[in-house]
């Protein structure tokens, strides 16, 4: 582990994860082709009100920041996932943020859900997806 520790500020925040799944296209071609469904994961590193650093200037309960969203944004979008899976996002209001600006962009995912963190930290994880998201029966 010691040898990890030096290099683990080299390795990006932000990973992305593109799993290629079998599933039903919800609008099928015609022909019976199986169509490809993709899931991304991507931490969001902060999406969320906290006290932050912007600028050299420390500012209590802040937003993340415009030009750090606008870098996610096109950076989710540029893989056109089909499930898009997210970490540290914050409240509702940030997973709606999240959506409408990703839709903005060119990539709707208007089915949602947010889990809520337990340790009273409002760091969340969330789906946005193309298809509906439903709830499976419990074995």
């Amino acid at each position: 582990m010691r040898l990890l520790l030096p290099i683990l500020p080299l390795v990006p925040a932000a990973v992305f994860c593109v799993l290629s799944v079998r599933g039903q296209d919800p609008a099928p071609s015609g022909d019976g082709e199986v169509a490809p469904v993709s899931f991304v994961f991507y931490n969001l590193r902060n999406y969320l009100a906290m006290d932050r650093r912007i600028d050299g200037e420390y500012r209590e309960n802040a937003p993340k920041p415009d030009n750090e969203i606008e870098a996610l944004i096109e950076g989710i979008v540029a893989t056109r996932p089909d499930i898009l899976g997210v970490c540290e996002v914050g409240d509702p209001s940030y997973l709606e943020d999240l959506r409408v600006r990703l839709k903005s962009a060119g990539l709707d995912l208007p089915h949602t859900e947010l889990v809520r963190s337990r340790s009273g930290i409002d760091r969340n994880l969330a789906l946005l997806s193309r298809f509906p998201i439903v709830d499976a029966p419990r074995a």
